[in-house]
């Protein structure tokens, strides 16, 4: 909060005292050293954006190399897909399997048993008590449970469907109201396959029409315990059948208790959702191929976009040709990094990757639809490179096992790649270890010259208060002059009026 040192001193000096205030004091004693602090923030300003973009470079060099050593794997060029000629009968999703052509029957799919009760006594509501009470059990397969579900005479239709549900013996209980209005209950199995039918069990009483599996039209007293389902079947419990051929042959069935084979042909999972033939066919997946190929385009072309606008000063661009040609340069504003390293290797690596790379099928990049633009980056001719993968994949793989020969020399020599980005000894780590270390001392110096400043600072308003006290005193002198002098001219002025 600043004074109003003329309210206080009515005499020139109060102008000034109101004129020189503790901010500018201090401001005019701290100066230099803020200048200096300034000059030093943004130097650790310039040493953040360098670590950054050649960290951005380092980045786009690795990620690039990642790339290419996938594609000199030969399992990037032997990936597989499978088709099927009606997807509405099968999908299949390839693994490990064997090129060729299968052709196949679905003679019937995989489904669960669904029971439907047929209670002797008409239950007019799922929300109203039964008046009947017992204990039984219900379970899929040979294993009976060990749960039994109760029954008490205060239970309602719905109420006892939960109980069935929540006893986890591998069904769903719900209730369904019927076309006379009547209730009933349905049993389904959780899990398909003939082997998951369901079985009933009268626990207590254990037969009679007292059971409530026989209240509920689940269960016949006439029958042997445990049983099947003796009122309505709504579906039974059945596996999934399938054919080698195109006709349906019950001898040479496969069969699968759920609609999903996994050994009906080697390496492959096959879905079936309906019944009739289909033909699968296992071929290169050129799909899958070509994004690889294209995603180290893709990589590339960022690792030179950003080179250029990291590292280059500017372009030089000509109107014309010839003698008649006007040359225009103009400024990178973005440039970060001075080195003239970061286009080199960029050079380096385009003429390694734009010429003759063997006497293979495929000789060049060119050969496969990849050309080199003027600005440096890929372009893809997709029909080139699909054409490539479609009839000689290996022969693309192939490719790129030799462009990464040339890069990536192994053996303990570091390639124009991996002599870019790997390692502390690497173009970007030497330079990324530099520029760190240079922040490092200068965030160092700009902390010590922040303390010194805050010594000077809390020194300067000591200096402040000490020479505010003595102009206060130099004017008090000033006014105690100049009432002295007045009084004395006062003085001379009668006497000599008398």
């Amino acid at each position: 909060m600043s004074i109003n040192w003329a309210s206080i001193y009515s005499t020139p000096i109060g102008s000034i005292l109101s004129d020189f205030t503790p901010q500018s004091f201090t401001q005019l004693l701290v100066e230099g050293s803020q200048r200096q602090l300034t000059s030093l923030q943004n130097t650790v300003t310039q040493d953040s954006s360098l670590i950054s973009a050649w960290t951005t470079l380092q980045s786009d060099a690795q990620v690039v190399n990642g790339d290419l050593t996938s594609l000199s794997l030969p399992s990037t060029f032997q990936q597989l897909i499978a088709t099927s000629s009606n997807p509405s009968i099968m999908t299949a999703s390839d693994s490990s399997a064997q090129p060729g052509t299968y052709s196949l029957t679905v003679d019937q799919l995989a489904q669960a048993e669904i029971d439907q009760g047929q209670p002797p006594t008409a239950i007019t509501s799922d929300n109203t008590a039964l008046g009947f009470s017992g204990t039984f059990q219900i379970y899929t397969g040979s294993a009976a449970p060990s749960t039994d579900i109760s029954v008490t005479s205060s239970d309602t239709l719905q109420q006892i469907a939960n109980a069935i549900t929540a006893a986890n013996t591998g069904v769903t209980a719900s209730t369904e109201q019927l076309a006379n209005g009547n209730w009933t209950i349905a049993i389904q199995g959780n899990a398909t396959g003939s082997a998951n039918n369901i079985h009933y069990v009268a626990v207590s009483p254990s037969s009679g029409t007292s059971s409530p599996l026989y209240q509920l039209g689940l269960w016949n007293t006439s029958l042997s315990t445990p049983t099947y389902f003796s009122g309505e079947q709504l579906q039974v419990a059945q596996d999934a059948a399938v054919n080698f051929g195109s006709t349906a042959s019950t001898s040479n069935e496969i069969s699968s208790s759920t609609n999903t084979f996994t050994s009906l042909i080697p390496g492959l999972t096959v879905n079936v959702a309906s019944v009739g033939s289909a033909t699968i066919t296992v071929g290169p997946n050129t799909t899958a191929m070509a994004q690889s190929v294209k995603q180290f385009v893709a990589d590339w072309n960022q690792w030179v976009t950003d080179t250029q606008k990291l590292a280059d000063a500017g372009t030089v661009t000509s109107t014309d040709t010839g003698t008649g040609a006007n040359y225009h340069y103009q400024s990178n504003p973005n440039q970060v990094i001075s080195s003239t390293q970061p286009q080199a290797v960029i050079n380096t690596i385009q003429t390694v990757m734009g010429q003759t790379l063997g006497t293979g099928t495929y000789q060049s990049l060119a050969d496969i639809g990849l050309t080199f633009q003027g600005n440096g980056q890929i372009s893809v001719n997709q029909s080139v490179l699909t054409n490539a993968l479609s009839s000689k994949p290996a022969g693309v793989g192939a490719l790129f096992q030799q462009l990464n020969t040339l890069l990536n020399p192994g053996s303990g020599i570091l390639g124009p790649l991996q002599g870019f980005y790997s390692g502390g000894n690497s173009v970007t780590g030497e330079a990324i270890a530099y520029e760190t270390t240079q922040k490092t001392q200068t965030q160092s110096q700009v902390t010590l010259l922040k303390n010194q400043l805050n010594a000077q600072e809390q020194q300067a308003i000591i200096q402040y208060g000490q020479w505010v006290n003595q102009v206060a005193r130099y004017s008090q002198e000033e006014s105690l002059i100049t009432t002295l002098f007045n009084q004395n001219t006062s003085n001379n002025s009668t006497s000599s009026g008398g």
